[in-house]
């Protein structure tokens, strides 16, 4: 009620993974080659330095990628089940336990699951977002992600300008911004399935996609800018800059 004003240039709004397969004729089936992660930022303004409602967004775009390996088209030379993936089934997914240094590449696999399926996780049943490592009451929803079948899901981070600011600080500690802050952006798995039969177990570097972050992160920085003036009229310009706050995987 002093008439200032926080905001938070430059924080992550959406995360969107792009995966990219095409039909490979010495399979042959319908195989991933790529996978990326793209990350868009926003600007985030609280009149009063009140508390506001943060959007949070994370997507899957799939992109049929031409192949070199084939002239034929991939809609009549797809292959759904072994080994192609079939659409609106889930993706399989692994994660890295061990890193070969002189390689540059996982050395072994382990199973995020019985299943082994893709899913993302860290919403509350009311839209908001659980951070890493704390303790919920409520059962948080897990989103499946699913071949060929764009995703979008998100959710809702409401902060004070002290919370912003600690938050911020943290984020800073660690150099991950606020994508190792949230449940929803800790991504459970570091490899996805290049075919649709991979078994959860496999410790084939042939058998997995490593997904790749294709832009470099930056600190956060968190400046309270003349937030302290006592004149009532002056704006606060209270910033938290570079906050990542979105996760494209694609």
């Amino acid at each position: 009620n002093d008439g200032t004003a926080c905001g938070c240039t430059g924080a992550i709004l959406s995360e969107h993974t792009l995966i990219s397969y095409a039909y490979s004729s010495s399979l042959p089936g319908v195989v991933i080659s790529s996978v990326d992660i793209f990350v868009g930022l926003q600007n985030i303004t609280s009149e009063d330095c009140s508390p506001v409602s943060i959007p949070h967004i994370a997507g899957l775009l799939f992109d049929e990628s031409s192949s070199s390996s084939s002239s034929t088209s991939l809609s009549h030379s797809a292959r759904s089940g072994n080994p192609g993936y079939q659409v609106g089934l889930p993706l399989m997914a692994s994660r890295c336990a061990t890193w070969d240094d002189v390689k540059d590449q996982c050395a072994t696999f382990e199973p995020i699951s019985l299943s082994g399926s893709a899913q993302l996780s860290g919403n509350f049943p009311n839209g908001g977002c659980r951070e890493v490592g704390e303790d919920a009451e409520d059962v948080t929803r897990n989103t499946t992600l699913n071949f060929a079948e764009d995703t979008l899901a998100g959710c809702t981070l409401s902060l004070t300008r002290s919370e912003l600011s600690d938050f911020c600080t943290m984020a800073t500690a660690d150099a991950g911004g606020f994508l190792h802050r949230l449940r929803l952006f800790d991504l459970p798995f570091t490899h996805l399935a290049a075919y649709g039969d991979v078994d959860a177990e496999s410790q084939s570097v042939d058998d997995w996609v490593q997904i790749s972050l294709s832009s470099s992160s930056q600190l956060s920085t968190f400046s309270d800018g003349d937030a302290a003036s006592s004149i009532a009229s002056r704006a606060s310009t209270s910033t938290c800059a570079n906050a990542a706050l979105q996760l494209i995987l694609e």
